[in-house]
């Protein structure tokens, strides 16, 4: 569960939300992606390259700053 935004420069960021854990819902509310990670990664560094897929044509990234 994530949220892709496009910072100040245009490029595609990934925001990994809290509470990734199955029965957790409340991310899903904030969520317009799924990030994949490779398998038994924990933890990624701020600007790793990571695969991401949208969760709805009607909701695309959003500008940095900008409430979805």
């Amino acid at each position: 569960k994530a949220r892709l935004g496009i910072d100040a420069d245009g490029r595609l960021q990934a925001l990994i939300l809290p509470g990734q854990e199955s029965y957790r819902i409340a991310p899903y509310a904030r969520a317009n992606a799924w990030v994949i990670a490779p398998a038994g990664i924990s933890q990624l560094a701020a600007g790793t390259l990571v695969d991401a897929c949208g969760l709805s044509h009607l909701q695309g990234p959003q500008p940095a700053g900008a409430d979805a």
